[in-house]
């Protein structure tokens, strides 16, 4: 796999404190945005099931963001997220609803070349597992 775009890892760079810093807001949000489409976990299920999948994105969202100039950045994190187990279509749903999410966290600090930054590093990532799920 190639690596990303000159301009998507020094936006991404730039970025990094600003996204670190939100990771588990941005992984609580993007959490809520796939519960809301699934009903499967109720009660103490979902609560075990929140905050363990919190976890799991948010420690991705800072990784991603600290190693984004690595050669191998793409092949690295996309076995971490065929970790996750998602089904084919939830690599879509991530992928849309990835900006909104920014946009609310972040606030003004979501630009469009931020949102369109992280957007390109998570398809980046999530094409080969999404093929493959």
């Amino acid at each position: 796999m190639k690596p990303f775009s000159d301009a998507t890892v020094a936006i991404i760079a730039r970025s990094a404190n600003l996204v670190m810093g939100a990771a588990d807001e941005i992984a609580l949000g993007l959490y809520r945005q796939l519960r809301r489409r699934s009903a499967e976990a109720t009660g103490d299920e979902a609560s075990a099931l929140e905050t363990q999948c919190v976890a799991n994105i948010a420690t991705f969202v800072r990784d991603v963001a600290s190693n984004i100039g690595a050669r191998d950045v793409r092949e690295r994190f996309s076995g971490r997220l065929e970790g996750f187990q998602m089904h084919r279509s939830t690599y879509a749903v991530v992928g849309d609803i990835l900006k909104p999410v920014l946009k609310d966290v972040l606030g003004a600090d979501a630009t469009n070349q931020l949102c369109a930054a992280w957007g390109d590093a998570y398809w980046g990532i999530a094409s080969p597992p999404s093929q493959a799920a």
